[in-house]
């Protein structure tokens, strides 16, 4: 049986509200008992076609879960629910911006995230994380950008009641807007006379430089350290006249990559050895081979798509992990030897912001909430 998703019914409007994927019997997540052959989908739309609700299987130890999304009278999304509560409220400026954000599960144990704007341009300029069971903020991020909107500065105030440092960081840039100089000072202060490695400091110390060839492409990095200077020399162009890939590094991690005459990578450094990459006929990665070496298994990968382009499952030979891709929710197989494990993980969202994830494993599940940074970057679970 070929690997089938369906839409098994539309509403009034052709909008589908209801879709099935089925997977072959034989499928190894199938045989695991990970999920079931048979998988269903329900999407419910208000009358101004926003999302109402997204119901999802239960696979893996996550429960059969619908998600209801409610709105506020402009329209925009502000509270989220399931099988428990995920956000409380979320508030927004007059401009319709991310103010606030309330999540817990219940009312007297929530964490909530702060953001404050640049009047006129709308820049991000405080992003704040805080909880109930700590004194202090567990992140403070002040930001300060440049005329044309680069950030030129991320300061962190927050100390997670004193168990961490206070963290600077800089950023310049040259005149095609690219960055020059980054680097965290003792203080926030980002005067370039205070760019030396005497006077790095932070969570996690660091000053690296930058500079670029002509076709605007990295060409040096040069990391700064209290015992000298290290340089990292990207180099570009392939002998079948493609002047724009990146076909070396030479420096501390030397490397070296291969494309296709579609400028697909052919091969690039593994974690054990070169590995070896192929491309399907419409361009998508279809797997990932290196070769056994110094005692280990050769570490191979197959790519599996569905019929939007879509990646389905990523999927290991040998030891590895096997990854089934269901929209908000992951199935993992996981081999290591005779041993096989199941882990469940689904993702909850609202207003463009990923805000909490529940994790299943065969000793239960666990449902932690999630904090960004100014990029989207989960840097906090709670």
């Amino acid at each position: 049986m070929a690997y089938t998703r369906q839409v098994t019914s539309y509403d009034t409007l052709g909008r589908a509200t209801d879709t099935r994927l089925t997977l072959p019997a034989d499928e190894p997540l199938v045989k695991s008992g990970a999920v079931a052959s048979t998988l269903d989908f329900e999407t419910d739309y208000r009358l101004d076609g926003t999302v109402s609700s997204t119901t999802e299987p239960a696979v893996a130890g996550l429960p059969h879960e619908s998600t209801q999304i409610h709105y506020n009278a402009f329209g925009l999304p502000e509270q989220l629910s399931g099988t428990s509560n995920y956000v409380q409220n979320v508030a927004y400026s007059q401009l319709g911006q991310l103010w606030q954000l309330r999540l817990g599960a219940t009312n007297t144990n929530t964490v909530s995230i702060a953001n404050s704007y640049e009047a006129g341009t709308g820049r991000l300029t405080n992003s704040s994380v805080s909880d109930e069971t700590h004194s202090g903020r567990l992140q403070d991020l002040d930001f300060t950008q440049d005329q044309a909107g680069n950030v030129t500065s991320i300061f962190d105030k927050a100390t997670i009641d004193g168990t961490s440092k206070l963290d600077y960081q800089c950023f310049t840039y040259d005149g095609y807007l690219r960055l020059t100089e980054a680097w965290t000072p003792k203080t926030a202060d980002c005067a370039t006379t205070g760019r030396t490695t005497t006077n790095l400091d932070g969570a996690a110390p660091y000053w690296t430089s930058y500079t670029y060839n002509t076709a605007g492409q990295r060409k040096i990095e040069t990391t700064h350290t209290s015992t000298g200077n290290s340089s990292t020399n990207y180099n570009y162009g392939t002998t079948t006249g493609q002047p724009h890939p990146l076909t070396s590094i030479t420096g501390e991690h030397p490397a070296t990559y291969t494309y296709d005459k579609s400028g697909n990578t052919r091969t690039r450094p593994g974690t054990q050895a070169t590995q070896t990459l192929t491309w399907n006929s419409e361009g998508k990665l279809a797997s990932t081979t290196e070769p056994a070496t110094s005692g280990k298994p050769a570490l191979n990968t197959s790519y599996l798509y569905d019929a939007d382009g879509g990646l389905l499952i990523r999927r290991a030979t040998g030891d590895g992990d096997t990854v089934l891709y269901l929209g908000a929710t992951e199935v993992r197989l996981t081999t290591k030897g005779a041993t096989k494990t199941i882990t469940g993980t689904r993702y909850y969202s609202i207003a463009g912001q990923n805000i909490a994830v529940r994790t299943a494993t065969t000793t239960g599940t666990k449902l932690s909430f999630l904090a960004a940074d100014h990029h989207g970057t989960r840097c906090i679970a709670l």
